[in-house]
């Protein structure tokens, strides 16, 4: 059964339970044609359908009147809501709940803000800020011969965006016949384009340090190997959030470059000129970053021969070092056996008296980053 079909028929029982109770106020008097005041993919819509898809939303989170009791009945009984029609299909649900939905969503903080993300449409992701300047400037502005001829879009992804103009949301215009991946990733390129650097509004992607046991364990052997001022070099894990695919965007890039720096280097961003530091630009493969590592269990080998550690010396340390060829394994996460879905980044800094290098690993289908980090040499 589709869902579809079982949407339809949950809310023709509801019309019936509710035919055999009291009737209520008239602003959550039942509609039966699409009234809804807000569009999908706008920020009121995506913090509607956050707020209500979240499990700690119940009936007493809402209200005990009769429109909640529906919206959660239909999401226990059928899901997530997937659209706003959907919760404006809900018996008992019209303009004006939604709208004191919208309203009671914005004082929880779910209504996203310019800089945040609004969403990911078939695999492209925009700010509200974004999404609002690529709609004013590139999907209702232009004619039919500038997406088809200057754009090079597909003419019956065109013809689509033409015969839709104005179009509301992105959300819209990515459901139109034709527009895909493709003509959406060209959009906002053009869209971006057409502001500049400087003027287009850069999603920020958000980095948590994660903990990755291989990475902790080596970092652990390398502090306890290879010590003299400091240890030769660590490994890091981080989760990027916020910006879906933020490395497909340029000044996403840009806004990462920075954050990952400040999260590792003793030295920000803002202390180095462009003389002193060095951000090399994203590449496929992890060459580098395999590369560090295996340098990594060199060093160690080095203290070793020379006498500033011995394995033997604690049992940890032993444990750890009898270890190292399976924790390097594991950090390596087989980037030569899945080519595309690592990029790698090299960050530097070289000042007469001071000098440090990072490797960035990204994993493409989930944004986590590895670094590989010799430390400061001072």
């Amino acid at each position: 059964m589709d869902r579809s079909f079982s949407f339809t028929l949950f809310l023709s029982l509801l019309v019936f339970a509710s035919a055999c109770t009291e009737v209520v106020d008239d602003d959550l008097a039942p509609v039966s044609i699409a009234t809804y005041p807000i569009v999908d993919g706008t920020p009121s819509a995506v913090g509607l359908l956050d707020l209500l898809n979240d499990p700690a939303t119940t009936m007493g989170v809402l209200d005990d009147r009769r429109a909640a009791h529906n919206l959660i009945l239909a999401r226990e009984a059928l899901g997530d809501f997937d659209s706003v029609a959907e919760v404006d299909d809900v018996y008992w649900v019209g303009p004006s709940a939604i709208n004191k939905l919208v309203a009671f969503a914005g004082d929880q903080g779910r209504i996203p803000g310019d800089n945040d993300l609004l969403g990911t449409w078939d695999g492209v992701s925009f700010t509200v800020a974004q999404a609002d300047l690529t709609l004013e400037i590139v999907v209702n502005d232009l004619d039919h011969h500038d997406f088809d001829v200057y754009m090079d879009l597909d003419r019956r992804a065109a013809d689509s965006i033409v015969a839709a103009q104005p179009v509301a949301s992105i959300a819209e215009l990515a459901s139109l016949y034709y527009v895909g991946n493709s003509a959406l990733r060209k959009i906002k390129a053009e869209a971006a384009d057409m502001m500049g650097n400087e003027e287009w509004p850069a999603c920020v992607p958000s980095f948590t340090e994660v903990t990755n046991a291989a990475a902790v364990d080596f970092s652990d052997l390398l502090a306890r190997s290879t010590t003299i001022d400091n240890p030769w070099a660590r490994v890091r894990s981080f989760q990027s959030s916020g910006c879906g695919s933020w490395w497909t965007d340029g000044g996403s890039v840009a806004a990462a470059e920075v954050a990952l720096w400040d999260l590792n280097f003793f030295l920000p961003w803002s202390d180095l000129s462009d003389d002193y530091r060095a951000v090399a630009p994203w590449t496929d493969g992890g060459s580098s970053y395999t590369g560090m590592l295996d340098t990594a269990l060199v060093v160690i080998e080095e203290h070793i021969d020379d006498g500033d550690f011995d394995p033997s010396g604690d049992s940890t340390g032993a444990e750890l070092y009898a270890a190292r060829l399976d924790l390097v394994g594991q950090l390596s996460v087989q980037v030569g056996d899945i080519p595309g879905v690592y990029l790698q980044q090299d960050y530097e800094f070289d000042l007469v008296e001071c000098s440090e290098e990072a490797v960035m690993l990204l994993d493409t289908r989930d944004g986590s980053v590895l670094v590989v980090h010799q430390l400061q040499n001072c």
